[in-house]
């Protein structure tokens, strides 16, 4: 879906979903691998992954089926974006309570972070038909319909999951996403003010609302919800980049390349911010930066047509003709709308 699932958001919904199906308490005879467990806890809490990973090792080398660092492990695994060995851990739980559609749900989880949508609809079907009241699973079915495009299915799985638990922050949320991908701002707008009121400490869903608010030209609101997002999780990419286009559309470019430079930091390896922050330097007329940027861009991903676009843009207005015609024949055949450069060019000479 258009707005990633980040850090936060993840552990939030796994917090959600452990909650929903009864998950287990902390559950060995060993006071060796208890202890490591509850230091892999605070370390968790922490985001240090390394150090909460060697602890819930220890642990399960201790007690093989200590089911609950088995979870604990598997959601660090997820949330570092290991879906494998997420989906491994979830699996051997699974195998050890068979009855508990927890680990179906959390292995429907691990699916989607490997690109596996049909695995990931089989499990969560799974789940429901273990427990037909789990909304999380609903929302995990409806997530991976959206993925796939199929948005009367996704609709169809978040309506089924607010009808089985009316107060699911996520739920609301996730509806709202979809009805931001399908233009339907109001009711987008409505599931976002929901989910904030049942979850204030949800920095999707003020980035979801920001977006809501952008998309409607009330640019002054937006910023007000991506700053909350940043404020509730200061690693939240999708919402440093959203307040820096938010920046752009007011005209505060500066601004805009501040937030750019954050998503650089984050993403260092992806042409997007690259390609953002050299558009708030082309506003700026800083032509020979937003130039190295669009280089950086392109170096990363050659096969990026808006990073080409742009540099053409940034060409024509220094005046470099050859230049711009081989980036815009390039971004041509980069499936580049012709349209939409010709009049950027335009503007630019």
């Amino acid at each position: 879906m258009n707005i990633r699932l980040t850090l936060g958001a993840l552990i939030i919904a796994l917090a959600l979903i452990v909650v929903a199906c009864g998950g287990s308490e902390p559950g060995t005879d060993s006071e060796a691998a208890l202890a490591n467990f509850k230091t892999a806890q605070g370390l968790f809490d922490q985001e240090e992954w390394g150090s909460a990973l060697d602890e819930l090792n220890e642990a399960l080398e201790t007690d093989p089926a200590f089911l609950a660092a088995l979870r604990l492990r598997g959601e660090l695994f997820l949330a570092i974006r290991q879906g494998g060995a997420a989906w491994d851990d979830f699996q051997e739980a699974s195998g050890l309570e068979p009855e508990n559609p927890e680990w179906l749900i959390l292995s429907g989880d691990a699916s989607r972070v490997l690109r596996q949508p049909d695995r990931a609809l089989d499990e969560y079907t799974r789940a429901l038909a273990l427990d037909s009241k789990l909304s999380g699973a609903y929302v995990g079915r409806g997530e991976t319909h959206a993925d796939q495009g199929d948005f009367d299915a996704a609709m169809a799985d978040f309506n089924q999951a607010l009808d089985v638990n009316g107060k699911d922050a996520v739920a609301y949320r996730t509806r709202g996403i979809t009805f931001v991908l399908l233009q339907r701002l109001d009711q987008a707008l409505e599931d976002m003010n929901k989910a904030i009121d049942l979850d204030d400490e949800d920095p999707v869903a003020f980035n979801g609302r920001g977006l809501v608010h952008s998309l409607e030209g009330r640019f002054a609101s937006a910023i007000d919800d991506f700053d909350e997002a940043i404020r509730l999780d200061v690693d939240y990419v999708d919402a440093w980049s959203n307040r820096g286009a938010a920046y752009g559309s007011i005209g505060d470019h500066a601004l805009a390349v501040s937030d750019f430079t954050q998503v650089i930091r984050f993403t260092p390896n992806d042409s997007a911010g690259y390609v953002s922050r050299a558009i708030a330097f082309i506003n700026l007329e800083e032509l020979e930066i937003a130039i190295e940027d669009l280089n950086e861009a392109v170096a990363r991903n050659d096969g990026d047509s808006t990073a080409f676009a742009w540099r053409a843009v940034a060409n024509a207005r220094r005046g470099d003709l050859e230049g711009t015609q081989a980036d815009v024949n390039r971004a041509l055949s980069l499936g580049f709308d012709a349209e939409l450069l010709r009049s950027l060019i335009e503007r630019a000479q």
